[in-house]
């Protein structure tokens, strides 16, 4: 039964309701991942990545993993600036030469007073948001802060756009 779906030129069409597919049985007899894949692709006849359709190649970093691009050659081809929890933070989709060639493919997202300021105050002096090359990707520096509420002395990394020739 095919029924009309909501659009934004359309917001009060009917949306489109489907039965289960699922047995209450089956689902609870589920154990592991291969059990769930089998049991979907029997019941809908296929199954898709969501990397691969809906996805465009690249993958979020975590702060840890920002040490991916430390020394290597990066193009932060677009960047953008949004409010988040702990304040403004910028949102960078990068592309990066690894060994052989090879192409990484990264969104890194900073908040803090390295990419963030970086790219903020190039923004401001040039008003663009994309299209800036660093030779040597990130560089990274490690200290420690005091908790202003404890006096505690923590480990704090911040990672930086490397400017060195």
């Amino acid at each position: 039964m095919t029924k009309k779906v909501a659009t934004k030129e359309d917001p009060k069409a009917e949306v489109i309701k489907m039965p289960p597919k699922f047995d209450e049985d089956e689902l609870r007899a589920l154990d592991n991942w291969e059990a769930a894949i089998a049991l979907t692709q029997e019941q809908t006849g296929t199954i898709a990545s969501a990397a691969e359709e809906m996805g465009d190649g690249f993958r979020l970093l975590d702060t840890k993993e920002k040490r991916l691009l430390i020394g290597v050659p990066c193009i932060f081809m677009e960047w953008r600036f949004s409010m988040g929890d702990m304040g403004e933070f910028v949102s960078a989709r990068i592309a990066a030469r690894h060994g052989h060639g090879s192409l990484g493919k990264y969104i890194i997202n900073d908040g803090s007073t390295g990419i963030y300021s970086q790219l903020l105050a190039y923004t401001e002096k040039h008003n663009v948001y994309g299209g800036l090359v660093s030779e040597r990707g990130l560089r990274v520096s490690n200290y420690e802060w005091e908790d202003p509420n404890t006096g505690e002395k923590k480990p704090a990394t911040t990672f930086y756009i490397d400017t060195s020739v």
